[in-house]
This record gives C-alpha cells, structure tokens and sequence, in this order.
C-alpha cells in the first residue's frame, strides 16, 4: 500500500434471541504483509431462522470463513478475493438453511485509499462524506426480490477520503433509525466513540433490537513521520579535523613551488576559469563542507565570548581588583588557574541564585497582580449586580431575587481571593439582607388544631395524608389509624392490630386507607366501616420501598432499589400484579419521597425533583433561589394544588414553587418544636402541621 490506513472502529450490537441473530466483524492484520496485501477486513452478519438453528454458531462459521479465504489467500486482486470469500460463506449457508430462512452478509475490504464492498441479503453500506449521506451498497433479501432462489453477490468499490465515515449497518438498524438521522448524528459528534455512546441506550431500550447491528469506521490515513520528512543530515566535523583546519600550514624551505600549466578543455569537456585571488585572500583546499562548518563554528565561537565577555565583564573586574597583580611564577601558574577557576564557577553560581531568586520573584509578583485584577473585577462585577437587584426590588421581585443570587456568588468568589476582607465581607452583608427580603420570607406561629392524644391516648407522632378535607395518620408505634375531619376539628380511630405493626407507609383515596409493610404486603382499611384485609402479599421483587401513594384508586409504591415505581390497579378481587410505571432508565437511588397529583414528582435527599408523566421522565428543575433542602424533607401536592410544598423537617419551614419549577415564597414556623408532616388546603388558604401529638394550622 502507497499510505498506512488507521481507521477507528465503533461498534453497537442489539440481543439476540432464539431465531434471530447479527453480529458485526473486524480484522485489522497485525502482519505487515498480510495487510500490504488484503488491507482490512469488515462484515455485517444478520440471520433470521428457526428457533432450533443457532444463529451465533453459524455467523461465528461465516466468519472464520472470511478470514481465511479473504486474509488467507495469495496476491491477486482485492475485490475477487471478496467476492470468492463472500461465496464460499453464502454456499456454506446455503447448505444448512432452507430456502425460506433470511440470512444477511455484508463484507468490505480496506485496502489503501480503496473501499471494496460485496454481500448478499439485507444490508446496507451508507458513506458519510462532509455531512452528507450516500448509500454505497444495499443489499436486498428474498422476500423483497420476489423470487424464490437464492439471490446473488453484489458488489461496490470506490475512493475513500480522510475523515469519511463508513456505516456497515443490519436491516435492523436501517429500520431503527434514517438515513438523515445517521448524517446528522455523525456532523453533530467530533468522534465516532461519541455517536455511539448516543445510540447504544436508544437500542438497548429498544423492545426487539435482535436484527440491529452497524459498524461504524472513520478513514484516517497516517501521516510521514518527521524523520522520514527530513533529509539526512551531513556528518558534523570531528574536533580533530577542525585543530588541523585552525594551524597554518607549514611550508618547506628548500622546495619551490613547482608551476603547473592551466590545463586546456577538450572537445566534449566543460571549459572553466581559474578564480581570481586578491593579496588578503586564501585558498581553502580542503572540502567545501568543513570550510563551511568551520567558518559557523568560529563565528559562533566569537559571538558567546563576545556576548559572555559584556555579561561577565563588571564582575570581572571586581574579581581582578580583588585578586590583585602579581608575579607569577611557572611553578604557581597552575594553582593559580585552579584558584581562579573556583572563584569564576563561585560567581557564576551566585549569579544563577540571584537570577534564579528574581525570577521567582517576579513571577509571584505577577501572580499576585494578577490575583487582584481579577478579583478587583469579581468585586465590581458583585456591587453591579447588587445595586441592579436593588433598583427592580419594587418591580420584580423574581428578576430582584435573581441578581441578588448572582451577587451572592460573586461575593462568595471574591472571597476566596482573601484580599480586602472587611470591604467584601460589608458587601456580603448587605447581599444576604437584600437576598432574604427577595425570597419573601414569612414567620408565623401556627395555631394549635386538635390534640390527637385525646383520640388515640399515648398517641405522640405520625404520618399523615390528606384526600379531601379529611386526614388519616398512622401511628405505628401505637399501631392505631385515625381520621380527622378538618371541617370540624373532630377524630376517631378506624383500624389498627398487631399485624400491622411492621407498616410504615400510608396512602388513602376515597375511603381507602393502604398500610404498606415493604416486609409482610399492603392492608386496605375501610375509614368507613373499619373493615380491613391484606390486599397485596409481601413480593419478591421489592427493593427497597420507600414511599407510598394513591391516585384515581391506584396503589404506588416507590422503589428506590429498583430504579422503579411499581404500580397496582384495583380489581375485583383486590389489586392486579404488580406493572413498572416508570419506562426508561432512571436513576432512583436517593429518593425519599413523592406526591401524585396525576403526574408522579419525586423528591430526593439532594433537593432535586424528578418529574414523571405517564411513566416518562420530563425535563424539571427547582429554581435555586433559595438554601437547599435539608434531607429531612417532604413534598405535597394534590391535583387541585397550583404548587409544590416542601417541608423542611430540620429548619422548621415550608418552601413553596409552582409546578414550572418557581420560587414562590416560604414560611419559617415559629413556637413548635418540630414537623412531622405537612397537608395544605390551597383553596382554603390554610396548611395544617403535624408536630408530635399535635396538629397545628397556619394561614397561607
């Protein structure tokens, strides 16, 4: 080959299950011969038979069969030797399979700038040249030619370019996705390992993806090496050579110089002329190439003592001055270069600490300079933003809140930079006060509601859920269920026993309560005839359930184990199987609970939101206007509600968005001791807080 061809290789394959079956293949020959004369081999196998066939068998057959008829055979020409090899696999095929059976095998050979394709059956080759897409091959099966016997090789071969992108792709993946999808991915990833990352989740999701199989290879050519660019060099001259150019030459004092006659050209020679030789100029007999290497090193040599000489030359002086004149001696002239040396090497080395010494310290100064530009930038750009956050205080109050936050990590950027502390911690100051007013922040005490005590004696704590105007809370210590009507202030127990002592979840939707027990099932209790059964058993394929909720009669319970939300749908009988609600991969690991207003939104221990509807996972995010979530927090909502309502359990708030995701405004709670739970009444304007026994109110 004329250029060494090093393509980079992608490849994505779906699961194959009985009957259907694709595979890709590629073999880059590591012998340098081998591949001078077969380049590199590509195929695409896809098989479609009886389930009693063993697809993977007879593809890795396909294989091994291309490898040694297209690799293994002798010089001869590229796509012959293909195509050879393609029908020595397909006559295998034919031998085993029916008539009836799909079977699909594309081959494509790499040889230096040349792309060879042949194959038979359903697949495809698609070139992708400066974004845009160009099928090169496609191959057709039985079915689609309308004919009963077998169909034969087709073949392509063409010039490929630097940077082209070659898909070698199944029937499956034609059908999975377009051609214009294919080119535009490609435009969009700077590398094929990219492209591949975005496909690889979209097949595997896919229900069938047992025909999908592509290849993706990228053209590259490798470039000439620097050496074998660059000439080789003449041969320095050896120090030897050069003494012997600098003695003059020595001359005999008995011999004349014998003359010689200037020779005369011939007839077929090239007549020249004698150079002409001034008084102040020589001859150079020797070779022109170490006169030349001569006449730079003499001229480098003079430039370093001339340059070493300006440098050193007041040091010098000082030494000299110190030294001092004196007679020397023949017996003394060597310790005296041995003494002058050290105090030469002496010098030599304070200069190079002092040098050394000002250049690190010119490099901190310029740091440090650096240093308070940027923060004198970062400090401006703060007082900006807080004096704008201030002039649209009265006007916006979401824009003021916004600037004020932008302030805030200016300030806490400025900081870090630990210059002009008391003027960045003034400013801080005055952000975090405009920050607070921003947020509207509303203290109230909430008022005492009901002490459930006195309707269940020893009750002390609970969760709680509200359907209506009524409440249900569970307290599992007591293992006691009450209701309470909030139109009247009135509760009374409706269930409880000992069976229900490992529940920790409650759900409730009409007249249902649902007592989940993630170790012994669901119970069902009627609040109004206080009948009760086990509706769901305890299944094996719980995780870690973690959250319970109702809509429309439907049970949900959250699984954070599992990554799932299973669901349960009322029957007859009780409740069906359980189905997965969520569809897709979706990352459940730090979830703590969730609210069901006919979308799903769970809430995790990082302040986060996730927003489901209909089982998909919606693009949703928390407006970062205020301090996050302790993990001891909740969300609730109902499908008459306009907003979201977190209660935060360790600071003793309620912060409220609306469900774009907002911030509205938040309720520091004052005079309780803590919150154990949180219902809210939107239309009444009133939220209700349980707190140990207690349950207390407050207005919106």
């Amino acid at each position: 080959m004329d250029v060494e061809l090093t393509p980079k290789v992608a490849r994505l394959v779906g699961t194959p299950k009985a009957g259907s079956w694709s595979q890709v293949f590629w073999q880059e020959p590591q012998e340098e011969e081998i591949k001078a004369l077969h380049g590199c081999l590509a195929a695409v196998v896809e098989i479609e038979a009886d389930e009693e066939i063993e697809g993977a068998s007879l593809g890795r057959d396909v294989f091994e069969i291309l490898e040694k008829e297209y690799l293994g055979s002798g010089k001869g020409e590229i796509l012959e030797s293909l195509e050879r090899a393609l029908q020595k696999a397909k006559n295998h095929l034919d031998q085993i399979l029916p008539q009836s059976q799909e079977v699909g095998v594309l081959a494509a050979a790499l040889w230096d700038k040349v792309l060879y394709l042949s194959g038979f059956g359903k697949n495809n080759a698609f070139l992708v040249r400066q974004g845009k897409i160009q099928p090169v091959l496609g191959t057709v099966s039985q079915k689609e030619a309308g004919i009963e016997e077998k169909i034969n090789l087709q073949t392509s071969s063409g010039f490929i370019q630097e940077n082209d992108l070659v898909v070698l792709a199944s029937s499956g993946f034609c059908g999975f996705i377009s051609q214009e999808e294919i080119a535009q991915l490609a435009g969009q990833a700077s590398e094929i390992e990219e492209l591949a990352d975005y496909l690889a989740p979209k097949i595997k999701s896919l229900e069938d993806s047992s025909k999908v199989a592509v290849l993706f290879l990228k053209i590259h050519f490798a470039q000439p090496t620097l050496a074998e660019e660059l000439p080789t060099a003449e041969p320095v001259p050896t120090e030897e050579e050069i003494k012997a150019e600098e003695q003059p030459p020595t001359e005999s004092p008995t011999e004349e110089p014998v003359p010689t006659e200037k020779p005369t050209p011939t007839q077929g020679s090239l007549a020249t002329e004698e150079p002409i030789v001034t008084d102040d100029q020589t001859v150079d007999q020797e070779s022109p190439r170490v006169n030349k290497t001569l006449i730079v090193y003499k001229r480098v040599k003079e430039v370093v003592r001339e340059k070493v000489g300006q440098i050193f030359k007041p040091f010098l002086a000082i030494v000299n001055r110190l030294i001092g004149e004196r007679k020397l001696y023949v017996r003394d002239w060597q310790a005296f270069r041995q003494k002058r040396k050290k105090i030469v090497l002496a010098a030599l080395g304070i200069l190079l600490l002092i040098f050394l010494g000002s250049l690190v310290f010119g490099i901190r100064q310029q740091k440090i300079a650096d240093q308070k530009k940027k923060f004198e930038v970062t400090i401006l750009q703060a007082q900006e933003k807080f004096d704008e956050a201030q002039s649209v205080f009265e006007l916006n109050r979401t824009e003021s809140r916004k600037l004020y936050q932008q302030a805030q990590d200016l300030v806490s950027n400025a900081k870090s930079f630990g210059l002009e502390k008391e003027k960045v911690l003034g400013l801080e100051v005055k952000v975090k006060d405009g920050l607070e007013k921003s947020l509207d922040v509303k203290t109230v005490s909430p008022s005492p509601f009901l002490d459930l005590s006195l309707v269940k004696e020893g009750f002390l704590q609970g969760k709680m859920v509200l359907y209506d105007a009524r409440l249900v809370v569970w307290n599992q210590k007591a293992k006691s269920l009450l209701t309470v009507d909030l139109s009247n202030k009135s509760g009374q127990v409706v269930g409880g026993g000992d069976e229900l002592a490992g529940a920790n979840l409650i759900a409730f939707w009409g007249d249902f309560a649902f007592l989940v027990d993630p170790g012994g099932g669901v119970w069902q209790i009627n609040v109004a005839n206080q009948k009760k059964n086990k509706v769901i058993e305890k299944d094996d394929g719980w995780g870690e359930i973690v959250a319970a909720g109702s809509f429309l009669g439907n049970l949900y319970l959250l699984d954070r184990k599992n990554n799932q939300i299973f669901k349960y749908l009322p029957t007859e009988a009780g409740f069906s199987q359980r189905q997965d609600y969520l569809k897709g991969e979706v990352n459940l690991q730090n979830s703590r609970t969730m609210a069901i207003d006919g979308l799903i939104w769970v809430f995790k221990n990082d302040g986060t939101v996730d927003k489901f509807n209909q089982g998909v996972k919606e693009n949703f995010s928390l407006e970062q206007s205020t301090e996050q979530l302790s993990l001891g927090s909740a969300i609730f909502t109902i499908l008459d509600a306009d907003n979201l309502y977190f209660a935060d359990y360790e600071k003793k708030r309620v912060a409220v968005f609306n469900k774009e995701g907002a911030y509205q405004r938040q309720y520091q709670l004052e005079n309780i001791e803590k919150i154990d739970g949180l219902v809210v009444l939107e239309k009444e304007k009133r939220a209700f807080v349980l707190s140990g026994k207690n349950l207390y109110s407050f207005e919106l």
